[in-house]
């Protein structure tokens, strides 16, 4: 290595760039502009990448946006910290990475370049607003700058950010927050000017398009003001706005603007060298962790600490370069990315490989527990025996097969969406490959796969339902794996095995896994026979046990309603996963919870019952409680029953009107509404329960018949709701009882 290191930097000296410079004083301070050119790939004589050691982040658009107002204010933000990148590994051979905001792997050139080791999301960041970003450095984010609207507290310019799941952006008043249902919709009947366009503005530009015009000028201030007022006088209007109005209030801001550009343009960054000799001394200990490791735990302070998975995945690619390139080939299976990231492959393999060798078994080892299992002499052999066999990576290419929802098979088919896959744990999805890497050595996978299909399904979402702590669960089950030699069984043991965590944890006291209500028993806890007619409205007291019996059965029950705290009910991705599947978003894109291209939209909207309506009392939800404070207004309106999945973007703008309004059920016309109510999984014989509950006067005004039909209509949907999970997936054949409803 060491070698191959001087070799590198003899290259380096031939071409004339600032990292030698920087490598050889271990600090530079080039300007801003600089820097981006050279992440852009603008300047060809300076590449900058990844480090085979990362930390998943992506910011969120409040930081992207407090950024911007600190380089825009000429404010510092902090170093930025490289080390050295060669163009071949010890091996000789060529070194693999991704360039800043690239998903594309590449070769280092021969002159090789720089690491950036910490700085990743503030580089993404200001690269939001440099035009010259690459082909494969789209980051599908644009930000925006409004030079006629207020800007937020402590900033000096109104900024706005969209991205491709949020199109039109996010709310004014949080630049963190989505845009209601309501104003989404608007917007998409609206049209606006472009694929991105920030719908909560008066007339925005994009961030590029400004500094484009700025380099264009030759960053004459004057000439990019005159061009920037020109420029928004033929933009027409926005949302009933007129520039003419605004132009007096904004000509000074854009001014400003223009001279913060010019300090902007002058601005210096100082970046950091990790000294060659931490990585080409040789170490002490062939177990030692490789020196960017120990860097990323002892930098700490600003940025993105190093979590257990990104720590044994740097150490593994440290010892195992080639494990990179293969992990990302598993990551790269359509679909994959809603299931498992490249660290929870890693991690994954890591407690496959240790079950194999009859290690510890740790679902999410630590630092310490890690380096435990690797100073086995077989553990980083037989890790990458795993990931290289194409064992790993057949068995996720089954799995994701077989969990796909197919239509073309039957339209309930019991299999998931692409957006369903969250619903697979990782914990349960380990349970199922130890099964299967076992039994794949004396059975062809793809047929017991097959065979073992449906099985599979109704563990996984038996799981998220009914295993509180499938970590701890996940430990068990491959304890009585082993013990019970299962892979000599080619059909998969779900019923078997939880059988077994029932037993354990009722012996144990542990509620480790619950048993599953029949039809019958939840109908009885869902429906309300008894109540008073003039306060109908149950709230906490609806989940105390009612005998003996109820207390286990309760809890699924309660996990299934809902705690009233939220309404994001995951499993109606499953319930309607017919609908779903037709969502056209890509689902590889989803990174996080705000990006997700569809909404958990209440029936029956929350600003008809919610605590604030702006009705005076007695004519309130919240007037018709059971009982003082149980909150049944709530407990209602976020269960399960009162919430569909629905996609963000469709063209359909009910908004925040009545349920009879967003299910077509006006004038009693059911067959119009027909397609509406199976998409959104309610039955046509629950529709005059819906209708009722819509308000005929106002639909802020509530009666107590009006409250006790919408008590109804979300008692039966989700009683319904149970009973087609509880059949579609077959859960008798696990819980049998003498009557089925």
């Amino acid at each position: 290595m060491k070698e191959a290191m001087e070799e590198q930097i003899a290259i380096n000296a031939e071409i004339k760039n600032e990292f030698n410079k920087l490598f050889s004083d271990e600090f530079i301070r080039p300007k801003l502009t600089e820097w981006l050119d050279w992440v852009s790939g603008k300047d060809h004589n300076h590449f900058v990448a990844l480090p085979v050691l990362q930390r998943g982040s992506v910011w969120k658009p409040r930081q992207i946006i407090t950024l911007w107002d600190s380089l825009l204010r000429g404010m510092p933000i902090g170093s930025l910290m490289l080390s050295r990148l060669i163009a071949k590994n010890r091996s000789g051979e060529d070194v693999l990475v991704r360039r800043v905001g690239s998903k594309d792997l590449q070769s280092v050139p021969e002159g090789g370049g720089a690491a950036l080791i910490d700085g990743q999301q503030r580089t993404l960041t200001m690269l939001l607003g440099w035009p010259y970003f690459n082909e494969n450095q789209i980051q599908n984010r644009t930000l925006w700058i409004d030079f006629a609207d207020k800007p937020l507290s402590e900033h000096l310019f109104r900024l706005h950010v969209t991205t491709t799941a949020h199109p039109h952006g996010f709310a004014r008043a949080d630049p963190n927050a989505r845009l209601s249902l309501r104003e989404r919709r608007a917007a998409k009947l609206a049209n606006s000017a472009g694929i991105q366009f920030p719908w909560e503005s008066h007339f925005p530009i994009m961030l590029t398009e400004l500094i484009r015009e700025y380099v264009a000028v030759n960053q004459d201030a004057d000439l990019w003001s005159q061009w920037v007022i020109s420029t928004l006088r033929k933009r027409g209007s926005h949302r009933g706005r007129s520039w003419e109005e605004d132009e007096p209030a904004a000509v000074p801001v854009i001014h400003r603007f223009a001279s913060c550009l010019q300090a902007l343009f002058n601005i210096k960054i100082s970046l950091i060298a990790v000294p060659d000799k931490c990585f080409a001394e040789p170490q002490t200990d062939e177990n030692e962790d490789p020196a960017l490791a120990i860097l990323f735990k002892r930098l700490g302070t600003g940025g993105t600490p190093l979590s257990d998975a990104d720590y044994v995945y740097s150490v593994i690619k440290h010892h195992l370069p080639e494990t990179f390139q293969l992990v990302e080939s598993i990551a790269s299976i359509k679909g994959f990315a809603q299931l498992l990231g490249p660290t929870d492959i890693v991690m994954t393999a890591v407690r496959l490989v240790a079950a194999d060798l009859g290690l510890t078994d740790f679902e999410s080892p630590g630092k310490a527990n890690f380096d435990s299992l690797r100073k086995n002499p077989d553990f980083l052999e037989r890790f990458l025996d795993m990931v290289k066999s194409g064992k790993l990576s057949g068995a996720f290419d089954l799995l994701t097969e077989s969990l796909k929802y197919n239509p073309d098979n039957r339209e309930d088919d019991p299999g998931l969406p692409m957006h369903g896959f969250i619903l697979v744990s990782r914990p349960a999805l380990q349970i199922v490959l130890r099964w299967l890497l076992s039994v794949s050595e004396l059975h062809d996978a793809r047929t017991v796969f097959e065979q073992s299909r449906e099985e599979i399904l109704r563990f996984v979402l038996y799981a998220y339902l009914a295993i509180p702590d499938c970590k701890k669960a996940s430990v068990w089950a491959f304890t009585w794996l082993k013990e019970t030699e299962s892979h000599k069984n080619p059909s998969f043991p779900g019923k078997q095995l939880i059988e077994y965590l029932l037993r354990r944890s009722e012996s144990e006291n542990r509620e480790m896994a619950l048993p599953l209500p029949s039809k019958r028993e939840f109908n009885e806890l869902a429906i309300t026979k008894n109540y008073d007619v003039a306060r109908p409205m149950l709230g906490w007291e609806r989940f105390q046990p009612r005998n003996e019996s109820t207390p286990l059965i309760m809890r699924i029950f309660h996990r299934w309603w809902g705690s009233g705290d939220r309404y994001q009910h995951a499993l109606l991705l499953w319930l309607q996963r017919s609908y779903v599947n037709r969502i056209e978003k890509n689902p590889d894109e989803i990174r996080s919870d705000d990006e997700v291209p569809y909404d958990y939209d209440h029936i029956c909207p929350a600003n008809h019952w919610k605590d604030w309506t702006g009705v005076r009392s007695n004519n309130r939800l919240l007037d018709f409680l059971a009982k003082d404070g149980n909150r049944g207004h709530v407990h209602v309106g976020n269960s399960i029953g009162n919430v569909r999945v629905w996609y963000a973007s469709d063209n359909r703008g009910d908004g925040d009107s009545p349920a009879q309004v967003k299910l077509n059920l006006v004038n009693n016309e059911t067959d119009s509404g027909a397609d509406r109510l199976k998409d959104s999984v309610i039955h046509i014989s629950h529709s005059e329960y819906w209708s009722s509950c819509s308000g005929t006067d106002s639909k802020d005004v509530w009666t107590k018949e009006r409250a006790l039909a919408f008590q109804t209509a979300v008692e039966r949907r989700t009683s319904d709701l149970y009973a087609r999970y509880y059949d579609e997936l077959n859960f008798q054949e696990w819980f049998p009882v003498n009557t089925i409803m």
